[in-house]
């Protein structure tokens, strides 16, 4: 029961599930603890060394350590014939490795020290777990022997797995770190060919995967099923579409025609009363038009004749249309910069220039405009300043990732253009940045 769950923890891992995963895996170190027998020892091994793995990839190094002490009391146990040298050699390089992350140097040495007498050392698979630690400790050299010999072995059997991936990226940080980025670069593209090469692999036996006839006939008559009741669906919203078209326009003249009545009314009665006044005053409608005659013709001539200093129209300031447009402008770059901001719009190379303008209702060259007046020089610096903002995000937000990842998925995919860009904005290099993060992790 105890295997059970343990396996069930790997696959929700898998399954992008960490919750789960850690949910299983300490339900089953949990049952084993309580188990008896001979094999108690090995399959409880395991299951630590299953959640040492787990806290490792979520750098949770602290719990990782703390699991790796208990394992290496379970690890005493265990007899030869349970695979011991194995079992020791995975257990080794990882507790180097947290060693190291954690800061303890000398332990880390002492562990690396036990690795190397193991038989694991010398197997591919053992120096493909070492190199984390080697990594962690910038012995740069080390890892590339060791993935040398890997891939020259898993090229010879022709063989693809997520090992000789994990490997590939490994080397990558490498010759990353050491300042060779056509090595660098070389690797990364081989890695995604494998990946997507593994994915297409995967797709094609799941759909060869073995459906039995009446399983895909059944099939294709749900599909029509569903088909019918999308087709439904469709004609039941074209009908709500067309019903609230009718409302909107009813709604409109409806408000239109009251809107007419109500104007012509208040007209009537603005008349009416300017009669009924009339009546009333009508004793003292020439002395009250003489007085207003009077008052006329001085407002008259006091807005005609220009004040000092106004003559010329030197010293006059913008105009209210001028200060609107202005406004106006303001206001439609930040409601488009809110917009490319939120949808990301800045890494769909799909749009253009004139995308761009239509997105914020205005003309080629009152785009133009409106950009510089928002502070970019021209669409390619705006863009370019965004995808930068976006990739320190994503160094914040995963700090394992390779720069070349962090620039693909900034919009940058150039590596050299990246960097460039990088240092011109923020005056440091990408690795300095990503490992400020490593260092507070």
């Amino acid at each position: 029961m105890g295997n059970l769950m343990n396996a069930e923890g790997y696959l929700y891992r898998r399954l992008g599930l960490p919750r789960k995963a850690y949910e299983c895996t300490l339900g089953a170190v949990n049952l084993l603890n309580e188990a008896e027998g001979e094999e108690r020892a090995f399959h409880l091994s395991r299951a630590y060394g299953f959640l040492m793995r787990y806290y490792i990839s979520d750098r949770k190094f602290q719990e990782a350590w703390q699991t790796g002490l208990i394992r290496n009391q379970v690890i005493g146990g265990l007899k030869p014939l349970h695979g011991l040298d194995n079992q020791c050699g995975y257990q080794f390089c990882k507790m180097a490795y947290l060693a190291c992350m954690l800061g303890k140097e000398e332990e880390a040495v002492s562990y690396y020290n036990k690795y190397l007498q193991t038989n694991f050392s010398k197997t591919y698979v053992g120096q493909l777990e070492i190199n984390d630690y080697l990594l962690a400790r910038k012995d740069y050299s080390g890892v590339l022997s060791n993935a040398k010999a890997y891939i020259q072995e898993m090229d010879r059997r022709d063989t693809l797995n997520i090992s000789y991936v994990r490997l590939l990226q490994q080397a990558c940080t490498a010759y990353e770190a050491m300042g060779n980025y056509h090595a660098a670069y070389k690797l990364a593209k081989r890695r995604l060919a494998i990946q997507l090469s593994m994915r297409t692999n995967n797709e094609r036996n799941y759909l060869m995967g073995g459906m039995n006839p009446l399983e895909e006939i059944d099939d294709k008559k749900k599909l029509a099923q569903m088909e019918a009741d999308l087709h439904a669906q469709q004609r039941f919203l074209l009908l709500l579409v067309v019903l609230a078209g009718v409302l909107f326009c009813f709604l409109i003249v409806f408000f239109t025609v009251n809107r007419m009545l109500y104007r012509k009314t208040r007209k009537m009665d603005e008349m009416l009363r300017r009669q009924i006044l009339q009546h009333e005053r009508e004793p003292v409608v020439a002395e009250i038009i003489a007085e207003s005659g009077k008052e006329k013709l001085e407002i008259d001539r006091k807005e005609t004749e220009p004040a000092a200093g106004e003559a010329d129209g030197s010293d006059a300031g913008p105009s209210d249309n001028e200060e609107e447009s202005v406004y106006q402008g303001k206001y439609l770059f930040s409601v488009f910069d809110t917009r490319v901001r939120r949808e990301k719009l800045y890494l769909n190379y799909a749009l253009g220039r004139d995308d761009f303008a239509r997105i914020m209702g205005v003309d080629k060259n009152r785009f133009a405009y409106l950009l510089k007046e928002g502070g970019a020089v021209n669409l390619t610096t705006y863009m370019n300043g965004l995808r930068l903002e976006y990739s320190l995000e994503l160094f914040k937000k995963h700090p394992d990732w390779p720069v070349s990842k962090i620039a693909e998925q900034s919009g940058i995919p150039n590596l050299s253009t990246f960097y460039r860009l990088f240092k011109e904005k923020y005056g440091t290099s990408p690795n300095f940045f990503r490992n400020q993060f490593q260092e507070q992790e």
